[in-house]
């Protein structure tokens, strides 16, 4: 299929731009037509939850096992420590 890159919608153009034809191509065919939600967070809160109650304990975080948590999975000291929390009592 050749593509006329300067007749591509906005969308299309910035995935091309970013991944290239094939990914922009591959994506076309597989969702076009389709709404798709994109989370936010990387990873599933379920799954950060167990391999935090896995590695480290309530009370066992120091701040740089914090730190590096909040800058590895993108969620707040807060939730993190939430989710420490609750382990505990599970």
């Amino acid at each position: 299929m050749d593509i006329e890159i300067e007749l591509l919608s906005p969308f299309y153009r910035n995935l091309y731009d970013e991944m290239g034809e094939k990914v922009m191509l591959d994506i076309y065919n597989s969702y076009r037509g389709l709404t798709v939600n994109i989370p936010q967070k990387l990873y599933d809160p379920n799954k950060v939850r167990e391999y935090i109650a896995f590695n480290y304990k309530e009370g066992s975080l120091s701040k740089k096992d914090m730190k590096k948590l909040v800058n590895q999975f993108g969620y707040s000291e807060r939730h993190i420590y939430r989710m420490v929390k609750n382990n505990d009592k599970a």
